[in-house]
């Protein structure tokens, strides 16, 4: 029952912590064109350059970011070479064992069954 009571509390948690989540992205915009309106006649650019000016640097980050990811993804991932590598070994340490040794139908070839 306590397990069960348990479980029900994280969902719940969960659940919260997606709506809190959800509502902090969606507020983002709220934030960008209230800065705009603030912003809005300093150094001479209205509401909707400020606005373009913000999507731009958004735009730019966000390009940045995935480039940058992508070049740690490409310097670090090895894929399955390590995998492949001990397969390989495997193998061969296979081919060796089996490869050297009397099949069953030699060893009943012999016997003159």
């Amino acid at each position: 029952m306590e397990l069960g009571a348990a479980v029900t509390d994280i969902r719940r948690l969960v659940v919260a912590i997606v709506v809190a989540a959800l509502l902090l992205l969606i507020s983002v915009p709220v934030l960008i064109v209230a800065g705009a309106d603030l912003l809005a006649g300093l150094f001479d650019i209205d509401r909707t350059g400020w606005l373009l000016i913000e999507f731009a640097t958004l735009v730019v980050a966000a390009a940045a970011t995935a480039w940058l990811g992508w070049r740690g993804f490409q310097s670090r991932f090895v894929g399955l070479e390590e995998t492949l590598e001990v397969l390989r070994e495997d193998v061969a340490w296979a081919e060796r064992r089996w490869g050297k040794a009397e099949s069953p139908t030699d060893k009943n070839a012999g016997e003159g069954v």
